[in-house]
């Protein structure tokens, strides 16, 4: 047991610097420049991998991850509060499907037995938690600096409608990935065959959470057209606005000017008699 927890702390360390890969690389989040916050952060950490090398049920240690990320992230990086929070709550479940689907796929050509034991379990997770963070890095690489601008002003905006969004499609695609691990509990199954079932549903939970992100985007693109459309719409109103008030001020122009000029012919022929 005293082994399985080393190991299960090894995956904890691994989970923070994932979480730090995806805030820095991808969001384009800086850390807090404050001492005292990075050092807080630092004493968060080490605390919950203590926690999580004396915990004698290692099932709750997804509940200390996920707590000791969200404060991590609430802490040591200087964006706001709230929204740290939200997207760290998130990107949790979420890179808990992306690993599911990369444990699968490792499982399907590393271990052909029956049973998966608890020790490679554990270390596929490690090793899973290892190559999601390479798919992170190559992730950032290839982000523009044009991207990142655009999500930070989408997560400015980011609220509570959003969060609810997300958290559908990610508990979707987890209660589709746990039936299927349910369903291939059964031990007269091949384990190839398991692992086969768990893969297809993998990647239909991340066709799931995709099909959500495009929809919201194209939520999103929508509602900037109709803002534009608004805005254009207000442009052309006061531009009608002025150039009837340019007419009306031509008009009484003309007229004074007819008025001035019957005026002065008045005058001339007053002066002529």
């Amino acid at each position: 047991e005293a082994g399985m927890n080393v190991l299960y702390t090894g995956v904890y360390f691994i989970d923070i610097l994932r979480l730090a890969a995806v805030l820095c690389g991808i969001f384009g989040f800086s850390f807090s420049m404050r001492r005292s916050a990075l050092l807080l952060g630092a004493v968060l950490v080490l605390t919950g991998a203590v926690v999580t090398l004396l915990l004698s049920d290692p099932s709750n240690r997804i509940f200390v991850s996920l707590f000791v990320q969200m404060m991590f992230a609430v802490i040591c990086f200087a964006e706001k509060k709230r929204v740290l929070a939200e997207v760290t709550f998130l990107l949790h479940f979420a890179l808990m499907t992306a690993e599911a689907l990369v444990q699968s796929v490792i499982a399907m050509f590393w271990y052909a037995g029956m049973v998966l034991e608890s020790e490679r379990e554990v270390a596929l997770d490690a090793i899973c938690g290892m190559t999601t963070c390479i798919v992170i890095l190559g992730v950032t690489a290839a982000i523009s600096k044009y991207t990142r601008p655009v999500l930070q002003r989408y997560l400015k905006q980011f609220g509570w409608k959003q969060v609810l969004y997300y958290a559908v499609w990610i508990f979707a695609a987890g209660v589709a990935i746990g039936v299927a691990s349910m369903v291939a509990v059964d031990n007269g199954m091949i384990y190839r065959y398991k692992v086969a079932m768990q893969l297809a549903v993998c990647v239909l939970g991340i066709g799931m959470l995709a099909f959500g992100v495009l929809l919201n985007v194209l939520y999103e693109q929508r509602k900037k057209l109709k803002e534009d459309d608004q805005f254009k719409q207000r442009c052309i109103e006061q531009q009608a606005a002025q150039y009837e008030e340019i007419t009306v001020k031509n008009k009484k122009l003309l007229s004074f000017r007819h008025d001035q000029k019957a005026y002065l012919l008045a005058l001339r022929a007053l002066i002529d008699e």
